[in-house]
C-alpha cells in the first residue's frame, strides 16, 4: 500500500508547492518589489530561472522528508527507485514553478485570470495521477 501513498503524496506536494509560486510573483508585482528587483544588474532572465530554481531544495526537502517519516510504517524504497524519485520532482517542480510565474506575469494585474487557469490545469493533473 506505501508504495503507491508515497509517490502519489510527493506528486500532490510537487503539484501544490510549485504551482502556488506564481502567487508570491503577483504580491511582488503589486508591491512594487518586482520593478525594484528588476533594476538590479542580473538580466530578467536571469531573475526568472533564479527564482523557478530556487523552488528545487524546499521540494527535495519535503521529499526526503516524507521518505523518512514513511519508513518506520513498512515504506520501503529501493535504493534506484528513490535517487529516480528525487530527481522527478525536482525537474517537475522547478518546470511548473516556471510556469506558475510566467501565468503570474501575463495575468499581471488580474489575480482572478492567475487563479482560474492556475486551478483549471492544476486538478486535473492531480486526478490523472492515480
Amino acid at each position: 500500500m506505501w508504495q503507491w501513498f508515497v509517490p502519489g503524496t510527493i506528486v500532490m506536494v510537487t503539484l501544490f508547492g510549485t504551482a502556488m509560486t506564481g502567487s508570491n510573483l503577483q504580491c511582488e508585482m503589486s508591491t512594487g518589489s518586482y520593478e525594484r528587483m528588476l533594476l538590479a544588474p542580473p538580466g530578467r532572465s536571469a531573475i526568472m530561472v533564479g527564482k523557478s530554481l530556487k523552488e528545487i531544495a524546499p521540494l527535495v526537502a519535503q521529499t526526503v522528508l516524507v521518505i523518512v517519516i514513511m519508513l518506520p510504517f513498512g515504506f520501503r524504497p529501493h535504493p534506484v527507485g528513490a535517487l529516480v524519485g528525487l530527481l522527478i520532482p525536482a525537474i517537475l517542480g522547478g518546470g511548473i514553478g516556471a510556469l506558475s510565474y510566467a501565468l503570474a506575469l501575463a495575468a499581471e494585474g488580474k489575480e482572478w485570470l492567475f487563479w482560474g487557469v492556475r486551478r483549471t490545469l492544476l486538478f486535473p493533473l492531480l486526478i490523472c495521477r492515480a
